[in-house]
């Protein structure tokens, strides 16, 4: 049985607005046992559920939700997702070898970050609930992208808000860890191992 997150009286309007995030001075309490990276509901003082997503008590964002409306988080759950993000920016991106494929809370996938850069794949999990799935991640963003090789930037000092450590390598396949990309005819030489954020200013897309 899923456990329940109850937010303390007036706390829900905002998620009502759209807002994926609720903190710790939000939450009057949980019902039920989870552990950190599981799977909560989110009700209000009065029993109205509001939404579904993952819990760390460790950070002052408890709560990240996935979901408002009641469907299991499981993995099919994240492949419909990624598959979303994947074929929107198939039909918006144009003239670039590099772009930002997951944009976190953007594309309902809060703490996770995907670029692609040619034939190579970076992942970030910025929360602990991304991260304890990353593996099913890693398979999933395998079988729905096809990259070549599939690198981990996960050094971003945002983690050890999550209580997570740093960390980076391949996690599928490997690839020499600078090559060139292109921007219309622009052209840069990148570093997925030490350059800025992922290797490039994607976000900034």
């Amino acid at each position: 049985m899923t456990a329940t997150v109850i937010l303390k009286p007036g706390r829900e309007s905002r998620l009502g607005r759209g807002h994926l995030w609720v903190y710790a001075g939000e939450i009057a309490g949980v019902d039920g046992h989870v552990e950190d990276g599981g799977i909560v509901d989110v009700r209000s003082t009065r029993g109205r559920w509001i939404g579904r997503g993952f819990i760390n008590r460790k950070s002052t964002l408890t709560v990240r939700l996935l979901a408002t409306r009641p469907e299991e988080i499981d993995r099919g759950f994240f492949q419909r997702r990624l598959r979303d993000a994947i074929a929107y920016r198939a039909r918006v991106i144009d003239g670039t070898s590099a772009y930002r494929v997951v944009y976190g809370e953007a594309d309902a996938l809060p703490g996770l970050i995907v670029d692609r850069y040619g034939h190579v794949a970076v992942l970030q999990t910025l929360a602990l609930g991304m991260d304890v799935r990353k593996g099913m991640l890693v398979e999933l963003i395998d079988e729905l992208l096809h990259p070549a090789a599939i690198f981990e930037r996960n050094d971003s000092g945002v983690r050890r808000l999550e209580g997570l450590d740093s960390r980076t390598g391949w996690l599928r396949g490997q690839a020499p860890p600078d090559f060139e990309i292109h921007e219309g005819r622009a052209r840069f030489l990148i570093d997925i191992a030490h350059g800025q954020k992922t290797g490039f200013f994607l976000d900034q897309r």
